[in-house]
């Protein structure tokens, strides 16, 4: 096995889920206090920590340790995302939040593909083949919670009217 482009792999996954984290911290900053959208947003970015978590662990037992260069780029990229995705923008428009949904729906999606790449060429590792099942359902049932929340953006943004009159999911 090609170890070194296992650990790229391996560190380019953890690299998004730092940018996951942070853009659900900033959503979740962005939300009103005590929605059922903000602790929607506040779950999804617990499992994925949990997911992180569990990355970091699986890179210890195969040595193949974090690279602080990739994380830190992962920082500054969502940094200058938040930029382009203007979710502190005052005008509060909602298509930042659209495609900051979008972006974690795509990396969720990425995610379940690094489950079952890592099912694949790591069947015997640390950890039994049906944990592999269960991370690769887990993130099916994150995408689907990102993407209600994207589309319940786009009901705000494009369709305020309905919003003001409690057509959110969440309402």
């Amino acid at each position: 096995m090609n170890d070194d482009l296992l650990c790229t792999y391996l560190n380019d996954h953890l690299a998004g889920s730092v940018v996951a984290i942070e853009l659900l911290d900033r959503l979740v900053d962005n939300e009103e206090n005590g929605s059922p959208r903000k602790m929607e947003m506040i779950e999804l970015k617990m499992e994925i920590q949990g997911d992180q978590d569990l990355l970091k662990k699986l890179m210890e037992s195969l040595s193949s340790g974090e690279s602080k260069v990739k994380q830190a780029g992962a920082w500054l990229m969502e940094k200058v995302s938040r930029a382009k995705l203007h979710l502190t923008d005052s005008s509060d428009s909602g298509l930042g939040e659209i495609e900051a949904f979008e972006i974690l729906s795509l990396g969720i999606a990425g995610k379940k593909g690094l489950w079952k790449v890592l099912q694949e060429v790591l069947p015997e590792c640390e950890f039994p083949c049906d944990q592999w099942e269960s991370l690769i359902q887990k993130a099916d049932a994150q995408r689907v919670k990102a993407e209600m929340l994207r589309l319940e953006a786009a009901r705000n943004a494009f369709m305020p009217e309905l919003a003001k009159a409690g057509g959110n999911s969440y309402a």
